[in-house]
């Protein structure tokens, strides 16, 4: 497609017919191959390193001490007997920002879903939004209209592939020509076929989110990525962030909590889907990993503004904990990158970040999948590999910590404090007799301590 073809007029309707015009570049992403989770990993040891760095060149010796005295210190017993804190905490720096005094104590549900609201409004004016109408509501597709819709897209996108092998010698002009007009009319109906363009309020799920119910729309996803113009490939990812949390493995992560079902069809077919979504999600954050700030905080901003709820429901999912990820690494590249954005979106993005601690607060410590199954089994029940589990949350919250001024960090540590405490008292007084789950379970703390400058050696009294 021509240059004329990347700038053209695109919209993308919202409730009430609004429609979004976007001409912000986009990237056609990493390859499906690429394992999620690792990269996840990488993104978060980039960042803690970035923002230990940063801590050594402001060279500030109180800002560790702030920390430690948030977290207070443990004394250890010889014995085994039930733990005892002795901590000094000091949670009243938290309270005392200006920006985060919501974050202790936890805001209303009623303010914070005032709070996704209006930073749904925001995303949309930073996107663009004009009133086109209203959205003529649909119910969802049905499974066989799914199935027909994925058969019809694998159509288009092998008599693409047979047109890539019958591309005309460029002397041949007439038959370039034919060959680049039938070419153009094939990727156009692929962009049809795909639905992103349908408006996001049609139905819920979105005919795309459907499409991406089956593992085979799932597969889907790279290949379209690939053939697509970069005004397009946003359009589609504004799409995928706004109704992220109608996918399946978003609205039944739940179903992974429950350990006694873990051998039924249901737990195993979404365990499957998860994998599958973990898979794909690379080639979407390939398109994050070049997106400009403006464009990152607008999609903040309209993922807050699908509601509490919807929120807290992506981030106890691992493909929305690795999606936020992919927005918060971008973030800290950008940091580093001289003249990348105004003062202006850095104070958009910053009251964007804001709003997501606010919706999480008193609500983070449920990101860990330990803390979930401990609250859904009874007593004594066994939950494996449980701190290999945890570690994905563990990461969230350090590439929280990495991106955020000392107030936000302050509110990240001060919901996992107990946590902290806990895990570090436990390890340190041999209550836990495994070494391999010891060093796991320390591990995982320093992932977030490190990311504040602490190590959990800096919590032991003397």
């Amino acid at each position: 497609m021509g240059a004329a073809g990347l700038q053209q007029k695109s919209m993308l309707k919202f409730a009430g017919g609004a429609g979004v015009g976007v001409g912000v570049p986009g990237h056609r992403g990493a390859g499906r191959r690429e394992n999620a989770m690792a990269r996840m990993q990488t993104q978060v040891e980039r960042m803690v390193k970035n923002a230990q760095t940063r801590q050594k060149e402001t060279a500030n010796p109180t800002a560790a001490n702030h920390f430690q005295g948030a977290l207070g210190k443990i004394s250890g017993r010889g014995n085994k007997a039930a733990p005892r804190q002795m901590l000094q905490v000091n949670t009243s720096n938290v309270s005392a920002s200006p920006s985060l005094a919501s974050a202790k104590p936890v805001k209303p549900q009623q303010d914070r879903d005032q709070l996704t609201e209006a930073a749904g409004r925001l995303g949309r004016e930073a996107m663009n939004v004009a009133d086109q109408g209203s959205v003529d509501r649909q119910p969802p597709l049905t499974h066989r209209q799914v199935q027909a819709a994925i058969e019809r897209l694998y159509d288009t996108l092998l008599s693409i592939e047979q047109s890539n092998r019958e591309i005309p010698p460029q002397d041949e002009l007439e038959a370039r020509e034919a060959w680049e007009a039938s070419h153009e009319r094939l990727l156009d109906e692929l962009w049809t076929r795909s639905m992103v363009m349908v408006p996001v309020e049609t139905s819920d799920p979105h005919p795309f989110i459907s499409i991406l119910s089956l593992h085979k729309g799932k597969r889907l996803i790279p290949r379209i990525i690939r053939l697509l113009p970069e005004d397009k490939i946003t359009l589609l990812l504004v799409l995928f962030v706004a109704c992220f949390y109608q996918l399946d493995v978003v609205r039944e992560a739940y179903v992974l909590d429950d350990i006694e079902s873990s051998g039924s069809p249901k737990w195993r077919d979404v365990s499957n889907q998860t994998d599958a979504a973990l898979t794909i999600l690379p080639s979407i954050t390939g398109i994050i990993a070049v997106a400009s700030l403006r464009l990152l905080t607008g999609l903040l901003n309209i993922m807050l503004g699908t509601g509490l709820f919807a929120v807290l429901q992506i981030v106890k999912s691992q493909p929305g904990i690795a999606l936020l990820t992919a927005f918060m690494s971008r973030v800290d590249q950008l940091k580093h990158e001289e003249g990348s954005a105004s003062p202006e979106d850095w104070a958009k993005w910053d009251a964007a970040f804001d709003g997501l601690l606010q919706v999480l607060s008193g609500s983070i410590t449920l990101l860990f999948p330990s803390r979930r199954l401990h609250a859904a089994l009874r007593a004594g029940y066994p939950i494996p590999n449980v701190d290999l589990a945890d570690q994905i949350a563990w990461q969230f919250l350090a590439a929280l910590a990495a991106i955020g001024s000392q107030p936000q960090q302050m509110a990240v540590v001060a919901e996992v404090k107990d946590m902290i405490l806990e895990i570090v008292q436990a390890v340190h007084n041999n209550w836990i007799t495994d070494p391999n789950e010891a060093r796991l379970k320390l591990d995982n703390v320093n992932i977030l301590l490190n990311a504040i400058g602490l190590d959990h050696t800096m919590l032991l009294g003397s």
